[in-house]
Formats: structure tokens, sequence, C-alpha cells
């Protein structure tokens, strides 16, 4: 799995023995963020069906998204429901721009099997 940087934002991974952690880092600022996140997303989609592990998503160091991100971001959660690729995605629920963008996510996915959103 490659890590990703564009811009501002960084995206770390970190491999432990049963699970994958994608770690989002900076400001995701681009005015159309799907152009390299829909297929870098897509790409850990199909890698991770074939490990068997858990993904964990992290958000809580990603300083700050634009309306344009969040769009790749529900179509990724979407596409780890429909791999069956069991995930959880964690933000911070201290910064008020995070809990505007992730507790109406977890309203989504309250409904999905394998994607929950951890608080």
């Amino acid at each position: 799995m490659r890590e990703l940087t564009e811009g501002l934002l960084t995206i770390a991974i970190e491999e432990k023995d049963n699970e994958v952690c994608l770690k989002l880092e900076g400001d995701s600022r681009d005015i159309e963020p799907a152009v390299f996140l829909d297929p870098y997303f897509k790409e850990i989609v199909e890698e991770m069906k074939s490990k068997g592990k858990k993904l964990v998503v992290d958000f809580r160091n990603l300083n700050s998204m634009n309306s344009s991100t969040v769009l790749p971001i529900i179509t990724f959660v979407r596409n780890l429901e429909e791999g069956s690729i069991s995930t959880e995605i964690v933000f911070d629920l201290e910064s008020n721009w995070q809990k505007a963008s992730f507790i109406p996510l977890s309203a989504i996915t309250k409904f999905y099997k394998f994607v929950k959103v951890i608080r």
C-alpha cells in the first residue's frame, strides 16, 4: 500500500498484524480532490479485499477539509461497505468542524454492517 501526499494533505499508512491504519493529516483544500482521492481510495479498497484485515481511517490529525472532499470520502465509505471490509472511522469529537462532518456520516453508516464511525 502506498502513502499519498497532494498539496497540504498527507495520507500515511501504518500496517500492523491485524489492521491497517490510514491517517489523514494536514489540510484538504484542493478544488477537485476527487481527481486524486477517488483513484487512491479505490486502490485502498482493492488492496484491503485481499488482506483480510480491519481498516482504521483516522481523521483526528486532519486540520481542515473543504466541501469538495466530502463526496470522495462518502464514496470511499460506500465502497468499503460494498467490499465487506471491516472499517472503523475515527474523528476528533472536540473539533467542531470534524463533528459537523462526521456525525452525519455516522448516521449513514448506522445501517452498515462493515463500516462504523467511532466517536
